[in-house]
């Protein structure tokens, strides 16, 4: 049975991982053993090291320190709220899970939209009153952006007029602000470049690139950047799937052990009525 629960759970496990994926390479080893206690064992000495667990912990740390909201154009609420609950819940995983109410606290700070800060003070008033979970807070704030809708661009001709531009920190995931507000004039990766957010700025940034001297490139000392951000989100998804599997796995080792009471019973019934009827225990209680 054991035997036969470790193939199993093997089987599970390739069935789960891609051959070109870094959680392959782990389990490629073993392979030949058809023992799923193995695999698993690789799979968490790799994904759920102390080492690992520490490069989610400063990620998270180091999002959650420069994170801000200012206004729709550079940074939508959506997608600030999506990274702030994605950093406190990997903190979460990783054992180092932060109170809700120093959550809430830091909160306020970080929502810096002007035409927000009356709201956001009622709600505070209202949270001293009846303390809620931060994020049922976001929920209520993203409701309040989207009734506002009073989001303005300035025109295409004057858009470079008094901005301002940086190379330093790394590419902006979307559009080229950065979370301060600036138009970022660093490196940007092909596919990023000719994306529509930022193919309507190539003129400004090449100028400005330009009148700002140095090379003009910005990407080398964010190359190392992306890819440390590579890595770690590709240890986040195989962290995942690692959950997933074990999950998995607990969920067949249920149904075998029900598939094998249920085996138990028919054969303890078949016993019972055999001794009923050839002079058994029950016949001759009888």
């Amino acid at each position: 049975e054991f035997t036969h629960d470790a193939r199993t759970v093997h089987k599970i496990i390739l069935k789960n991982i891609h051959e070109d994926s870094d959680a392959y390479t782990y389990a490629k080893p073993l392979i030949r053993y058809r023992d799923g206690r193995r695999d698993i064992k690789a799979l968490r000495t790799r994904y759920s090291s102390d080492a690992t667990r520490q490069t989610t912990i400063n990620k998270a740390k180091s999002d959650l320190k420069t994170l801000r909201y200012k206004n729709e154009r550079t940074f939508s609420f959506e997608k600030f709220s999506a990274k702030l609950q994605k950093a406190y819940d990997e903190l979460e995983d990783a054992g180092r899970e932060v109170n809700n109410g120093d959550i809430v606290d830091d909160l306020w700070s970080r929502i810096q939209a002007p035409e927000l800060q009356m709201y956001v003070a009622s709600l505070k008033v209202n949270y001293q009153q009846t303390p809620r979970d931060y994020k049922l807070i976001l929920q209520d704030v993203a409701a309040e952006v989207g009734s506002q809708k009073t989001v303005s661009f300035a025109p295409g001709g004057t858009r470079g007029v008094s901005a301002t531009y940086t190379r330093k920190g790394p590419c902006p995931t979307s559009g080229v602000h950065t979370s301060d507000g600036e138009v970022f004039i660093g490196g940007y990766d092909k596919e990023q470049w000719q994306s529509e957010p930022v193919r309507q700025y190539h003129q400004e940034i090449i100028k400005a690139r330009s009148n700002g001297g140095g090379n003009g490139k910005g990407g080398d000392g964010n190359h190392q950047s992306r890819n440390q951000k590579r890595r770690a989100n590709a240890i986040k998804r195989n962290r995942k799937k690692l959950k997933t599997l074990e999950a998995q796995i607990a969920a067949a080792r249920t149904q075998l052990s029900t598939q094998n009471r249920s085996e138990a019973k028919d054969d303890d019934a078949n016993t019972g009525n055999a001794g009923d009827a050839f002079g058994g225990k029950m016949s001759k209680a009888k």
